[in-house]
């Protein structure tokens, strides 16, 4: 979808309400939905466009078939479908991994209101757009060692077909304003290496790029995880 600049300026960013907990599960579902679809196809697309695994069968057919006087044909087929089938069952493990990044399911979202309603520490935003949810993004608390002080960002997500209108830019200056207010003095969050635009648009955002670690790996395939930190300034 092409920018809208009248839908720009009807984007209404709110904390979450009683009793749209479904209607916003309903939404996380159906941007993971597309984001798996599409991760699936970079992946497929990423393993394809690798030199390795032409290059181990382009040796497996000169090894094999000169020493043995073998038709380079049949040779070629037979490494040539064999590299095939193990690139599948490599992709099948390695997606086995990452598919974790898009599950609908956790924590939070078993009991959406009751994790985020009427709790001191954590918000839950909403995006809007002619009373249709279009984006969200989460705070809580950050429990895996590290400081109190430190806040966590995720549910980050914009509808593929409202992208392009500043959507995210909004609720990430929401989600920073609440958590000044509440008294976290950073914001941490983690994407996925083959996730460009997050990547620039948290960089644009005032993040900074604090770690990176081997997420997943299946020969020859590999994902990095990029953790991010935002250091808020204190309000008055």
């Amino acid at each position: 979808m092409e920018y809208d600049e009248e839908r720009s300026h009807n984007v209404k960013i709110r904390l979450m309400e009683k009793g749209e907990a479904g209607k916003i599960l309903k939404f996380i579902s159906k941007v993971q939905s597309s984001m798996r679809r599409d991760e699936q196809t970079k992946q497929i697309r990423l393993l394809f466009s690798n030199p390795v695994p032409y290059g181990i069968a382009a040796f497996l057919i000169i090894g094999i078939g000169i020493p043995f006087k073998l038709p380079v044909a049949a040779v070629s087929g037979a490494v040539l479908m064999s590299t095939f089938f193990f690139c599948k069952i490599q992709f099948q493990k390695f997606w086995k991994q990452i598919s974790v990044i898009f599950s609908s399911e956790g924590e939070d979202l078993i009991d959406l209101s009751g994790f985020y309603l009427d709790q001191k520490r954590r918000r839950f935003v909403v995006a809007e757009v002619n009373k249709q949810i279009v984006g969200t993004a989460a705070l809580r608390e950050n429990l895996t060692d590290s400081p109190v002080e430190e806040s966590k960002l995720f549910r980050m997500f914009v509808s593929p077909g409202c992208r392009r209108m500043g959507i995210g830019t909004k609720l990430i200056r929401r989600i920073i304003k609440e958590a000044s207010e509440i008294g976290y003095k950073s914001i941490k969050l983690r994407t996925h290496e083959t996730n460009s635009s997050a990547i620039e648009f948290y960089l644009r955002n005032g993040f900074r790029e604090t770690e990176t670690v081997m997420f997943a790996q299946a020969f020859p395939m590999s994902l990095k995880t990029i953790t991010f930190v935002k250091k808020l300034e204190k309000t008055c």
